[in-house]
């Protein structure tokens, strides 16, 4: 009777000689896509492209289609999700991570500036943007920094949308976490809210829009 694949791996991988080369092999694999592998596994674990999440960015770009926007500055997901359904805007990417960022840039986009930095560091730039769209995986408090460094550029613009997980162990947080996110962020600007939307993706987020009011 013929043996089955898993019968002569089995048979093959008894002898030491053949274990030794497996680990060997896999050494050799690993130490020539590291790079690829963690950004893998950093995709499997923030997956972007999950059907709540796309109903939610697809909302978004709607609003943004139905104002004059020509330029957004953003956090993107690695296949630039976000990024490949505006190919007319000019969109600038900030990523902090420098494995993830030589590798996106093999799949970026025409419309796409893409910058190795934290995204606060555009600030020192003073530069303006239409959009500012800060598409966060943490809470309030682990992203009120960025937002505050930004917060020039967010006053110049026209919309300013916000992404947060919703989990918080502070105990002055009562009630709606939107109308708390909505108050805090109206003591620094003058917003007017377009659009609000709570979800279940790895956890549960929020996404608010606002218009940037002059």
């Amino acid at each position: 009777m013929m043996k089955s694949n898993k019968e002569r791996f089995d048979s093959w991988y008894k002898k030491p000689e053949s274990k030794k080369w497996m680990k060997d092999y896999m050494k050799s694999y690993y130490s020539k896509n590291k790079n690829e592998l963690l950004i893998y596994q950093k995709e499997v674990r923030n997956n972007y492209d999950k059907p709540l999440k796309n109903i939610v960015r697809d909302k978004l770009i709607n609003i943004i289609k139905n104002y004059k926007i020509d330029s957004i500055l953003t956090l993107e997901s690695h296949k630039f999700l976000f990024s490949k359904k505006l190919p007319e805007k000019k969109v600038i990417v900030y990523e902090k991570d420098k494995n993830v960022f030589t590798w996106m840039q093999k799949p970026k986009p025409k419309n796409v500036k893409l910058v190795f930095g934290d995204i606060s560091d555009y600030a020192e730039l003073n530069g303006r943007v239409d959009c500012v769209y800060l598409d966060f995986c943490g809470n309030w408090y682990g992203s009120k920094e960025t937002i505050l460094n930004l917060r020039e550029t967010i006053k110049d613009s026209k919309l300013f949308i916000l992404t947060l997980a919703v989990r918080d162990n502070q105990t002055e947080i009562e009630g709606d976490y939107q109308f708390y996110i909505i108050s805090q962020l109206q003591e620094l600007f003058n917003l007017k809210v377009i659009y609000g939307e709570q979800y279940k993706d790895s956890g549960v987020m929020v996404t608010i829009a606002f218009e940037v009011l002059k």
